[in-house]
């Protein structure tokens, strides 16, 4: 995003000037908050598709995870316009938002007026078996007499339970909880307290953030779930004024702090991400993350410091930054064959990076096939260069030895850093949407400076396969598999289990 822009957004922020928000249809208005969906959900997956065929453009959501009052609004509004386009689409999203309106229950409903709450939204309890072979989590380090490479972490089998409960106490407040049980005890793995008033969004809880479009992010990809208060647009907004021709903004920004044992000091982390859409075709985004504070010989937090790092300037020790622009165009296609090209192009702690160390992700979106519309295909290729010019390492920094991980699994891209990454996946939602699947299949090459070397060096393939059955109304049969190898080593990961809904 140009600095001009950003500078007009500050400004409208600093004087306070009135925003244009559209209002969704009258039933739907009064809800503005709700627990969010997760990424890899089936739901926001099949938004991401229909926004991708041209049927809900408006649909621009400000992270990764979305609020679930707003994708249950995104598929219906996507079923409400597919009858114009094919009979094929239209009975792929009809079936969306009869599965969805199966697993919660209130998205059947009007709105309501706040005279019978609280009351239980909906929700769910699984019960599965998984096991987890070859794990190994990130290294610690910058420099090689201090880089440990892959750090092995044990085995896991066992029996796991879980409970994903919801409530509605006014139509602008929602609180989540989801307790975890297995092996390990009983965690709290995710909840939220959301406060919502008309297109922004409040919530302090437990949540994965993500930002990016693409399967793989350089900045924030979703992989682990934070402790954060986060503020974000939940529909986006309408500039006044000539900013308007910047057309529908989005905006997320969340404070976390890393409190484990990898991260000495327990530095605080800070992230934001904004969005515009000037044309229905063309999306414009901006992602940014860094630590605050922390690591072995701590900085101190000062106003100047925290000042250069909001603005994204060198702030020395104080911050590890990591930043990225995306540009995403929906080609004008969908007669024929509906295409989402993207682009996300980051850089590690310095300007320069972005020529001499970028970190980019490439990738074509096919959302629905010619006569086969419930059958999805992308491909994605990233890459990771090499510290030079004076510029750092992928997702390292000296005064962090903790690196860019949070939970053992890097907070950006899962290939590591220093390397490349080729993927090409299919998506299928069968049977009136009963029968969903996801197979994918991978191969990285990880190169001197990834997070994973030593250990895990040169080149390893992967596939993973997952499908979900809907046996009835209120209930899910569910598959996992997945497996990655190198010359030497090799990860494997199953699980099977059944989710009902409440």
């Amino acid at each position: 995003m140009p600095r001009r822009v950003v500078r007009a957004l500050a400004i409208v922020a600093l004087l306070g000037l009135p925003l244009r928000i559209p209002f969704a249809a009258a039933q739907y208005a009064q809800i503005t908050a709700s627990p969010p969906l997760s990424a890899d959900h089936w739901a926001v997956v099949a938004a991401r598709r229909a926004e991708a065929t041209g049927l809900i453009p408006g649909y621009l959501p400000a992270q990764r995870s979305v609020p679930r009052h707003i994708v249950g609004r995104a598929l219906r509004q996507a079923a409400e316009r597919a009858a114009m386009r094919s009979l094929e689409l239209a009975d792929l999203t009809e079936a969306w938002t009869q599965r969805f309106a199966e697993e919660f229950p209130e998205a059947a409903l009007p709105a309501a007026d706040g005279t019978e709450l609280p009351k239980m939204l909906g929700s769910s309890a699984g019960l599965g078996y998984g096991l987890h072979e070859g794990r190994e989590s990130p290294g610690i380090g910058e420099f090689p007499d201090s880089r440990t490479g892959s750090l092995p972490l044990p085995d896991r089998s066992s029996v796991a339970a879980d409970v994903s409960v919801s409530f509605a106490v006014r139509p602008w407040m929602a609180i989540s909880v989801d307790p975890h049980a297995d092996a390990d005890g009983v965690r709290i793995t995710g909840g939220d307290l959301t406060l919502g008033w008309r297109s922004v969004a409040l919530s302090v809880g437990r949540q994965p953030i993500g930002y990016g479009y693409g399967e793989g992010a350089v900045v924030l990809s979703g992989a682990a779930a934070m402790d954060r208060v986060q503020i974000e647009t939940t529909t986006p907004l309408h500039l006044p004024g000539v900013l308007g021709y910047l057309g529908p903004v989005s905006f997320h920004t969340f404070l976390s702090r890393f409190m484990e044992e990898r991260h000495v000091g327990e530095p605080w982390f800070w992230g934001a991400s904004g969005s515009i859409r000037p044309h229905d075709r063309l999306t414009l985004s901006i992602h940014r993350a860094t630590t605050i504070g922390g690591g072995p010989a701590p900085a101190p937090i000062t106003a100047r410091g925290l000042l250069y790092t909001f603005i994204g300037k060198h702030a020395g020790t104080l911050a590890d930054q990591v930043v990225s622009a995306e540009f995403r165009y929906r080609a004008p296609t969908e007669e024929l064959l509906p295409i989402t090209l993207y682009l996300e192009w980051g850089a590690e702690d310095s300007a320069g990076s972005f020529k001499n160390v970028p970190g980019q992700v490439f990738g074509v979106l096919l959302p629905a096939l010619p006569r086969l519309a419930a059958v999805g295909l992308g491909a994605e290729y990233a890459r990771f260069e090499a510290a030079c010019c004076g510029n750092p390492p992928w997702y390292r920094h000296n005064a962090h030895p903790g690196n860019w991980v949070l939970s053992d699994v890097p907070l950006g891209h899962a290939v590591g850093g220093n390397g490349t990454e080729m993927l090409v996946y299919t998506q299928a939602d069968l049977l009136d949407a009963r029968l969903r699947l996801d197979a994918r299949a991978f191969r990285r090459e990880r190169r001197t400076e990834n997070l994973f070397v030593p250990g895990r060096d040169g080149s390893s393939n992967g596939v993973s396969g997952r499908a979900s059955w809907r046996l009835g109304p209120r209930s899910d049969l569910m598959l996992f598999v997945a497996r990655e190898s190198g010359s030497d080593w090799a990860e494997r990961e199953a699980s099977v289990g059944m989710r009902v809904f409440f």
